[in-house]
């Protein structure tokens, strides 16, 4: 379509022109492709109205989508202008006094680095000390009174952990000075005085806020200067999540702002949008879709207009420049008080005879379904629509339940494979049966076992009885003090404990679990970067005493192996995206 389009400036509004005449064919489409993004023709004006907060967005969409030409001529498009936090304080000392303890030298040059500034984020690797460099700072500001409450948000299962780390490494404050959120209090819950620090679990968040009709913190609180940590910020990335939408309404409330997490945006790169809104509106002044369209080569798929199917490295990098004053991220590997190492090695397998067999026959099922329905077969659909593959992959034994109904009668021939299916058969279990016998009980140590599924973990509990095993995932009820003492008691070499089986949603953060082992092996790979990198890193962190071993078992030459590398490229991107001399353009053409 040859067509040069071209802006008129209206009080209001710019109206979108064509320099020519279009046939009804073309008007039909370029219609048609304005309206999905809900611009519409003005009849008076014989042209498409923009309104003039969204004409960048709009004439990046057309460029970028449809590569469309617009002259913009001598129209000059206003970028909104957002307050931005950009005075830092520049003299500023440490107070060691604060903590019961001894920081690391680059730990006192981050807590240095992020007192000069009310808004910091903190993306450096699980393990080197995001939780303590962060208490550090509030408890500096805390005694100094330039803050006078702090409110912290985490994961559900965090809440405990944070209080228990803030008792250990804070000489400011002691148990009386923490409060925390439970379903049993989060009625009313600021109705009665509470102390300086309140810990909330993100998901209960919306609860707390929706006993108000007019929910204003500083006022319910009887606090001025209150300071929010937003710990595993990545939590609240998704702009539709309640957490999220719960948290953007208080966020004027506080006059600083903290993010952690070691995972910010390592399954897409914008990602970031919702976290730095969060921090600060003026670090990316405009929507989520006019930063997609500016970091975007390529976008819009059949399953989302704005989704994005390659990025631009250049401008990848210009953001990620952009984000340096406020973002701070240090890896392992670049830390001289770094004295251990990790290694992550797949352990390539074959799947048995009758592994394969079964596999197969789930596989022509699959493609006879589709070949009656489309007439074509991808392997996208596959993945997204019927997961039985992978299921099959990683053990069997979940088919039996995880079948829908309406599949049921299309999968009848499995059924007596499935009943007879043997964990024997798993050439996995071959594998982890010889493993951890020559770990365990030859030589001693101790070893994490991840996998996604809490069926597979019982399983395994069961097999494993001799190693006295403990489990940890969503179908286990544990308080978190309940949760805790399985950790000490994993945590403890003279322990009988020697196994722990963990589920990546559950067990792949909080748990430090480096004093008594330094084996990790994953059955099954997380589906999900943010898992895959936070569940690395359990047994390896910068006071470990050892080097930790990490061991993928995986099929090869099957989805196993493309969902293994896939997840391992976003890890990739995550460590190295701040790296001045990396190749930006490889790692995110991995992605």
């Amino acid at each position: 379509m040859n067509i040069v389009f071209y802006l008129e400036e209206k009080p209001r509004n710019y109206i979108l022109k064509v320099d020519r005449y279009l046939d009804s064919e073309d008007f039909k489409q370029i219609n048609s492709d304005l309206k999905s993004i809900y611009v519409y023709y003005d009849i008076e004006n014989s042209g498409w109205k923009i309104p003039k907060k969204s004409a960048l967005e709009t004439i990046l969409f057309l460029t970028r989508k449809f590569g469309w030409d617009v002259d913009l001529k001598n129209i000059e498009i206003q970028q909104p202008n957002v307050p931005l936090e950009t005075e830092f304080k520049r003299k500023v000392e440490f107070d060691p006094s604060v903590l019961k303890v001894k920081l690391f030298d680059y730990q006192i040059e981050d807590v240095i680095w992020s007192l000069k500034r009310n808004r910091f984020f903190i993306a450096s690797d699980p393990g080197v000390g995001k939780t303590i460099e962060s208490i550090a700072v509030y408890s500096q500001l805390y005694k100094q009174g330039e803050i006078d409450s702090i409110l912290i948000l985490v994961k559900n299962n965090l809440p405990f952990h944070w209080s228990k780390e803030i008792e250990e490494y804070s000489n400011v404050f002691t148990d009386k000075d923490i409060a925390i959120v439970t379903n049993a209090n989060k009625r009313y819950f600021f109705e009665t005085p509470k102390p300086p620090i309140v810990i909330i679990p993100n998901h209960l968040l919306v609860d707390v806020i929706d006993c108000y009709s007019n929910f204003n913190l500083k006022k319910l609180w009887k606090k001025e200067k209150i300071a929010l940590i937003v710990d595993e910020s990545h939590e609240l990335k998704n702009p539709k999540a309640q957490r999220t939408k719960a948290a953007n309404s208080i966020k004027n409330s506080f006059s600083h702002r903290c993010m952690l997490t070691a995972t910010p945006a390592i399954n897409g790169f914008e990602d970031w949008y919702y976290q730095l809104k969060l921090l600060d509106d003026g670090i990316i002044p405009y929507s989520e879709n006019m930063f997609k369209l500016d970091i975007a080569k390529s976008i819009g798929t059949r399953w989302d207009q704005w989704g994005i199917r390659e990025y631009n490295a250049t401008r990848v990098d210009y953001y990620l420049n952009k984000f340096k004053p406020w973002v701070i991220k240090r890896l392992k590997t670049d830390l001289p008080e770094m004295k251990t190492k990790q290694f992550v090695k797949p352990v390539w397998l074959e799947m048995s005879q009758k592994h394969i067999n079964l596999y197969n026959m789930i596989k022509n099922l699959y493609l006879e379904k589709y070949k009656e329905k489309d007439g074509v077969v991808t392997l996208k659909e596959i993945e997204n629509k019927y997961p039985y593959l992978m299921m099959c992959l990683e053990n069997p034994m979940m088919l039996i339940d995880k079948i829908k109904e309406e599949d049921r009668a299309l999968f009848k021939p499995l059924e007596a494979s499935l009943q007879n299916w043997k964990l024997d058969y798993h050439n996995k279990i071959v594998h982890l049966d010889e493993f951890l016998h020559e770990k365990i009980k030859n030589e001693k140590e101790k070893v994490i076992v991840f996998d996604n599924h809490p069926l597979t973990l019982d399983a395994l509990k069961s097999r494993y009885e001799s190693y006295h095993p403990t489990v940890i995932h969503g179908g286990v009820k544990l308080d978190q003090l309940g949760r805790q003492k399985l950790v000490d008691r994993f945590n403890d070499k003279y322990d009988e404990n020697k196994l722990i089986l963990l589920n990546p949603q559950t067990g792949g953060t909080g748990l430090n679990l480096n004093k008594a082992c330094k084996y990790t092996v994953f059955f099954s790979t997380p589906n999900d970067g943010v898992l895959l990198r936070q569940a690395m890193d359990r047994t390896h962190r910068v006071n470990s005493i050892w080097d930790s071993f990490v061991y993928m078992l995986c099929f090869g030459k099957t989805l196993d192996e493309r969902s293994m590398k896939a997840n391992l490229a976003k890890v990739e991107f995550n460590d190295y995206q701040f790296k001045d001399d990396v190749n930006k353009e490889y790692l995110l053409s991995q992605l």
